[in-house]
């Protein structure tokens, strides 16, 4: 599992914000710090670890009502990319 850490100045200098209550909201997130980053480095190494609370959004969900959440987070995430290219053309 890929973990990213950020310098809070360059998310402050960029203004970018997470989309509230969206799965896989990194993925625009990732795609853009990476086009405006200067330098990017990988490091094999884990700080933090994930906690999964059993009574969250996408763990209390009926099966029904969590395949349309998810087909609504896959469209949210394509036009955020799409207003990603557009912003971004020539990167």
């Amino acid at each position: 599992m890929a973990e990213n850490i950020y310098k809070l100045n360059f998310i402050r200098e960029h203004q970018y914000q997470l989309e509230p209550q969206l799965h896989h909201q990194d993925i625009p997130w990732t795609t853009e710090i990476l086009l405006n980053a200067k330098r990017v480095q990988f490091i094999n190494e884990s700080y933090y670890d994930y906690f999964i609370h059993s009574k969250s959004v996408s763990h209390s969900l009926c099966v029904d009502a969590l395949r349309v959440r998810k087909v609504n987070t896959y469209l949210k995430i394509i036009d955020m990319l799409m207003d990603i290219y557009k912003k971004y053309p020539m990167r």
